[in-house]
C-alpha cells in the first residue's frame, strides 16, 4: 500500500481510528477507576447517566441533518442555505450543552465526587480520576462537533455540486460555442452563480477539464472565460492557503491555464516554500509556463536530491512544452548529483552529441547512478564507438564501478574486443574483474588453450587457476 492509499484509507476511516482510541482510553479510566475504589454498580448510575443524556443529543441531531440532507423526496431536499441553517443550529446546540455541563459541574461530575466521598471511603487520587472523566466528556464533545463538522461540509458540498452542475457544462458550452449574444448571456449567469468558495473551485475543476481535453481555438476560448471570469486572482489567493492540497489545486490550475502573470508568483513560491511537494509541483508548474531555463538554473543550484522518478516527471514536462532544443550541458557541471542525472537524461533525450566529452567523464563519477546514466546516454550519442569509451573509463573508474562498467558492455563482446581483453586481464588485479573478462572471452573462443596461448608464459598458469575456479563455480 503506497504513502497516498494508506493516507486515503487514514482520512476515510478516521472516525472508526479516532473511536477505537477512545474507548480505549474510557477501558483504561474504567481500570482505574475499579483499582481505586472498587466496583459498586452505584457508581457507575451517575457517570453512565452523564454520557447518555450527551451522545443522546449529539446522535439526534446528527441523524436528522444526515436524514434530511439524503431524502430523495423532494420536499426534502434542501439547499445550501437551510443546510447552513440547520448547520449552526446543531452547532449552538452542542456549546450550549457544553456550556451547561460547564456550569453545573459540581452537580455532574463534581456532584459524583462528593457522593462518592460522603458514601464511601477511597484514596485523594480518586478526585483527580473524575476530573479525568469530564475532561474526556468534552473531548468526546469536541470529537463529535468536528465529525459533524466535517459530514456536514461534505454533504453540503455535494448538494451545491448536484445543484449547478448542470449549469458548469451548459454555460461553458454556451460561451465556447455560443454566437456574442449568448456568450454574454452565459457570461452573466456564471457571474451571478460564483458566489461562494466551494462553487468557484468546482466550476474551474469542470472548466479545466475542457480545457485539458480540447486544442487550438477551443482550448484558446477556456482560456478566456478563466480570465473573463477573474478566476485567475481567486485561484492566486489559494497559493498561500494552509492546506498543501489547496496550494498545489493553485499551481496546477494556474499552469494549466498559462497564466503568464502569474509567473513571479510561482517563483516566490519555489524560493520560499519549504514543502517538497509544493515545490517540485512549483517546478513543473513553471515549465508548464515555459520558464524552463530559470527551472534548471534553480535545480543546478540546488542541494535537494532530485529522484529520479521526479526527473522523469520533469523530462516530460519539458517535451510536452515543444520548444526549441536548449543546451544542457551545464547540469553535468551541478554538485547535485540528482541533477547531473536529469541533464544526463535530458543529453540523452534530445541527442546532443556535443557532450560526448563531458558524457564520458561522468563514468568516473564515484556515484554509481550517475555512472549508469552516463552509460546509458553515450550508448545513444555514440554507439558505434561505446565499448571503446567504457574500455577507456574502466582504468580510471572507481574499483565499486568496474565491474558495472564491464556488465555495460558484455552484450557487445566480440573478435574485435579480445585485444583490450587480453590487456586488461594482464593490468588488472582484481580477482572479480578477470573473471568475468575471461568470461567475456570464453562466449568467442571455446577452447581454453587458445585462450591460454594469447597469454605470455607468467600469466598463464594465473589463466588456466581462474579457468578451473570459473568451471567449479559453473559446475556447482
Amino acid at each position: 500500500m503506497t504513502a497516498l492509499h494508506k493516507r486515503d484509507f487514514l482520512k476515510k476511516h478516521r472516525d472508526v481510528f479516532i473511536s477505537g482510541l477512545a474507548a480505549i482510553l474510557g477501558i483504561i479510566l474504567f481500570y482505574l477507576f475499579i483499582r481505586t475504589i472498587g466496583f459498586k454498580a452505584a457508581f457507575l448510575i451517575p457517570i453512565v447517566e452523564i454520557f447518555y443524556k450527551t451522545f443522546t443529543v449529539l446522535l439526534i441531531v446528527f441523524a436528522v441533518i444526515i436524514i434530511v440532507a439524503n431524502n430523495k423526496k423532494n420536499k426534502y431536499i434542501i439547499s445550501n442555505y437551510s443546510l447552513i441553517a440547520i448547520y449552526i443550529v446543531s452547532i449552538l446546540i452542542l456549546f450550549a450543552f457544553i456550556v451547561t455541563t460547564t456550569i453545573h459541574f459540581h452537580l455532574s461530575v463534581g456532584g459524583i465526587y462528593f457522593f462518592l466521598r460522603d458514601n464511601f471511603e477511597f484514596p485523594p487520587i480518586s478526585k483527580v480520576l473524575f476530573y479525568s472523566i469530564f475532561v474526556s466528556m468534552l473531548a468526546g464533545l469536541i470529537f463529535f462537533l468536528i465529525t459533524l463538522m466535517a459530514r456536514t461540509k461534505g454533504i453540503g458540498h455535494q448538494i451545491i455540486k448536484k445543484i449547478h452542475y448542470e449549469n458548469y457544462y451548459s454555460n461553458i458550452l454556451d460561451y465556447i460555442y455560443g454566437d456574442k449574444q449568448t456568450k454574454y448571456l452565459a457570461l452573466s449567469k456564471m457571474k451571478h452563480y460564483l458566489s461562494n468558495d466551494f462553487i468557484i473551485r468546482s466550476f474551474i475543476d469542470t472548466l479545466n477539464m475542457f480545457n485539458l481535453n480540447f486544442k487550438g481555438e477551443l482550448k484558446q476560448r477556456t482560456h478566456d472565460l478563466f480570465f473573463e471570469l477573474n478566476l485567475n486572482t481567486f485561484v492566486r489567493k489559494k497559493l498561500h492557503a494552509i492546506r498543501t492540497s489547496r496550494k498545489i489545486w493553485a499551481i496546477k490550475t494556474l499552469s494549466s491555464f498559462n497564466d503568464i502573470d502569474s509567473t513571479d508568483h510561482l517563483k516566490q513560491k519555489l524560493q520560499e516554500s519549504s514543502n517538497k511537494y509544493v515545490k517540485f509541483e512549483t517546478i513543473l508548474g513553471l515549465i508548464r509556463l515555459n520558464q524552463i531555463d530559470y527551472v534548471l538554473e534553480y535545480l543546478s543550484e540546488s542541494k535537494e536530491f532530485l529522484v529520479g522518478f521526479d526527473a522523469i516527471k520533469i523530462i516530460t514536462a519539458i517535451r510536452l512544452q515543444n520548444k526549441a532544443i536548449k543546451d544542457y550541458g551545464f547540469l553535468l557541471k551541478s554538485k547535485n548529483e540528482g541533477v547531473i542525472i536529469l541533464g544526463l537524461n535530458l543529453i540523452h533525450e534530445y541527442y546532443e552529441e556535443e557532450h560526448i566529452p563531458l558524457v564520458k567523464k561522468m563514468l568516473l563519477h564515484p556515484n554509481i547512478k550517475v555512472a549508469r546514466a552516463a552509460m546509458n546516454t553515450l550508448m545513444n550519442l555514440d554507439y558505434v564507438d561505446y565499448e571503446k569509451h567504457i574500455v577507456e573509463a574502466i582504468e580510471n573508474a572507481p574499483s565499486e564501478n568496474k565491474v558495472e562498467l564491464l556488465y555495460s558492455i558484455q552484450p557487445y563482446f566480440s573478435e574485435d574486443s579480445l585485444l583490450w581483453a587480453r590487456n586488461m586481464m594482464i593490468n588488472e588485479k582484481e580477482r572479480e574483474m578477470k573473471m568475468l573478462i575471461l568470461q567475456m572471452m570464453q562466449t568467442v573462443i571455446t577452447k581454453q588453450e587458445v585462450i591460454i596461448g594469447m597469454f605470455d608464459e607468467p600469466q598463464k598458469q594465473e589463466i588456466k587457476t581462474l579457468m578451473n575456479d570459473n568451471t567449479k563455480g559453473v559446475s556447482k
